[in-house]
């Protein structure tokens, strides 16, 4: 263990491996190469020495443990459970096992099940800080705040000095519209320790809900100062930078995101968005068709592509667009509208009058709204 300490894991591994070759039963050789392996991030390889040693030592909790550790890492949530499980009947004040059952029925979105689960392993272990934290963290997902905030507290109550739990409250603050309240735990996350580059970022979002936009920024800067690749605090910030206007910068601050990870389906959107109030139409679109990519069905970047389609003259595709949003959802008032708008620019007046007529019988109230609508002034139906 001691190479693999030192940072020569690959001489580390080597020299589990000879020891296991000569006494392939030498069950400490395999933990410590599954744990090397774990540690850099193979956990195909280190899923199979622990299978291994399971096998060898069926009854070892710890050994059954670390496998359904690497099932997680591997996101096989269904066998992860089960090994856990397994965890828990030969040892059934296994709190830990509990923590990370919890966190994968979590990840499972099985919500009832994962806080039954961190109670569970908090009854048992009532004085677990990290216990306390990740019930609050699956509380904050669940969208229960309040509850979230008193997990948060015992946790802080046991430990003052945990600068995750003070920053992860500050969230929940944050959730719940409380931004004095979120910027007081998140000061104190940030006093505790300055580097935590998260807590930065939850500041600019505390900051960003008071109006103090300028210094929302300067904290997302920071973060990003501390952690370059921090794909949050770079979304944040271009959403900032698009709220007040200062498009050319959004589209900087969203092109860092997507060079960070180019699968993230609302950077893509916010920067199709940015380059529509730009009036770069061409550089939209292939934005909107980037987002629409990762999530076809969202209906409303096909409405607004369709309408950067518009600007550009290219008015079949532009319908097109508006068409395949109808498919999705029939009744969507804006993509009718801008169907009938489309109709206009072609100087169609039978499609007008059609889509208008579509806008009418969803709900006759429009009528008057559209009669008044000076795009329509010349269409009969609407007189």
């Amino acid at each position: 263990m001691v190479l693999s300490e030192l940072g020569k894991v690959k001489e580390a591994i080597n020299a589990f491996d000879k020891a296991i070759k000569f006494k392939p039963d030498f069950i400490e050789a395999l933990d410590l190469k599954g744990l090397t392996l774990a540690q850099m991030r193979r956990f195909e390889e280190a899923l199979s020495v622990y299978e291994k040693a399971v096998e060898l030592m069926p009854s070892n909790d710890e050994l059954v443990y670390r496998k359904g550790l690497m099932l997680l890492r591997l996101k096989q949530y269904e066998r992860a459970v089960a090994v856990f499980d397994q965890v828990l009947e030969l040892n059934p004040n296994h709190y830990v096992a509990l923590i990370d059952k919890g966190m994968t029925l979590d990840d499972m979105g099985k919500d009832k099940e994962a806080i039954e689960a961190f109670d569970a392993a908090l009854k048992i272990r009532p004085d677990f800080v990290e216990g306390w934290n990740v019930k609050g963290l699956s509380l904050t997902q669940q969208g229960r705040y309040a509850e979230a905030i008193i997990a948060f507290d015992k946790a802080l109550e046991l430990n003052p000095n945990a600068h995750m739990v003070w920053s992860n409250k500050g969230l929940s603050h944050i959730f719940m519209r409380e931004y004095e309240k979120a910027l007081i735990s998140l000061e104190k996350s940030i006093q505790l320790s300055s580097n935590f580059f998260p807590a930065w970022t939850n500041k600019g979002l505390a900051l960003n809900g008071l109006g103090q936009y300028e210094d929302a920024l300067k904290a997302f800067d920071k973060a990003i100062e501390l952690q370059p690749d921090y794909t949050k605090a770079w979304i944040n910030k271009g959403e900032i930078l698009a709220q007040l206007k200062r498009y050319e910068e959004a589209v900087k601050a969203f092109d860092a995101a997507i060079g960070i990870n180019p699968n993230l389906f609302e950077v893509w959107y916010n920067k199709g968005l940015a380059l529509y109030f730009l009036g770069k139409y061409d550089d939209a679109v292939m934005s909107f068709d980037n987002a629409l990519i990762l999530k076809p069905e969202y209906y409303e970047i096909l409405n607004i592509k369709g309408m950067a389609l518009n600007k550009l003259g290219k008015y079949d595709e532009a319908i097109n667009a508006y068409e395949i949003v109808l498919t999705i959802k029939p009744d969507y008032f804006d993509a009718i509208y801008n169907i009938a708008c489309t109709y206009v620019f072609m100087g169609n007046k039978e499609k007008v009058s059609d889509a208008l007529s579509k806008l009418i019988k969803l709900d006759n109230s429009y009528r008057d709204k559209l009669s008044k609508d000076p795009f329509f002034k010349d269409c009969d139906i609407l007189h």
